[in-house]
């Protein structure tokens, strides 16, 4: 993250790439040959996790870091902490937020279906993920894009890349997404390839994924705000959608109105939430051209 913020994108994309082929290598040697099964992939993943480490840690050793770095202190600098807190902690309660959301799910599938919808939806919810893995990789090479352009004062940069990078991320999920629309059981059938599925099946399934272009402006601002040193709109838009939204909805529409409406519930509460944050940055970002003309 740090050699991100940087602007060094080769570099940090290198430093990623040597840690992940190890990674593949170990898990390999691990498994296949030395038969550690489970046990062979964590070890080879933490492997690779630590030759990650310390090729930052010889990075700032050397002294090519854009900061002066004791990079074997655990000292903390204390003028420092406020800020670091303040643009972290929106990710940390989202992490809370959405492991509190996948049990108030589980409870309203377990409390008003059967163990049937329950596998259903984790294999839905995989395949979910799996269409968001884009996005992931974008917001981060984002981050630095905005803040570098930010923190230069060209604001019309930071403008055009947010809706590059949130057009690209549609772009890239548009044609699977297409065809999970028109053709649902060819990817319901490679998580559940026993199971036989009806028509709520996939109406559940479109309702899952169909929100699945528009996410992006979500993610992308969720990047944006830390990124100009904003944190609250991302920590209270975050924690509005579960607490408010998110959690009643799943408590209260499953009940009265059947599973059905945990997928439908998403899809209209991610819908109205994208409505909201695209007004929100669309004005701050016309706020920011604004203030470069002048």
């Amino acid at each position: 993250m740090i050699v991100r913020a940087e602007g060094r994108m080769k570099k940090a994309a290198l430093m990623m790439g040597i840690g992940l082929i190890v990674n593949i290598v170990l898990n390999y040697i691990f498994v296949a040959v030395l038969d550690f099964g489970v046990v062979g992939i964590a070890l080879g993943t933490n492997i690779g996790m630590l030759v990650y480490t310390l090729q930052f840690m010889i990075y700032a050793a050397k002294g090519k870091a854009s900061f002066k770095s004791n990079y074997l202190s655990f000292k903390s600098v204390s003028e420092d902490k406020k800020q670091i807190l303040g643009l972290g902690f929106p990710s940390l309660l989202m992490t809370i937020m959405y492991v509190i959301q996948m049990f108030v799910v589980m409870y309203s599938l377990k409390s008003y279906g059967n163990p049937s919808d329950v596998s259903f939806y984790g294999a839905v919810f995989r395949l979910f993920n799996l269409f968001l893995t884009p996005i992931y990789g974008l917001m981060r090479a984002l981050q630095p894009a905005i803040g570098i352009n930010f923190g230069a004062g060209n604001y019309s940069r930071v403008s055009k890349s947010f809706k590059i990078f949130a057009l690209v991320a549609a772009l890239i999920m548009l044609p699977f997404w297409l065809i999970a629309m028109i053709k649902p059981e060819l990817m319901l059938n490679m998580t559940l390839p026993e199971r036989i599925f009806t028509g709520e099946d996939f109406e559940n399934f479109r309702f899952m994924l169909g929100i699945c272009p528009i996410l992006p402006v979500i993610f992308m601002a969720m990047t944006y705000w830390p990124a100009v040193g904003r944190a609250k709109p991302a920590g209270i838009l975050g924690m509005a959608r579960q607490l408010f939204l998110y959690i009643p909805a799943m408590l209260i529409l499953p009940k009265f109105f059947g599973i059905t409406w945990v997928y439908k519930g998403s899809f209209v509460i991610d819908l109205v939430l994208v409505v909201i944050i695209l007004l929100i940055v669309m004005k701050e970002l016309k706020e920011l051209r604004t203030k470069e003309a002048v």
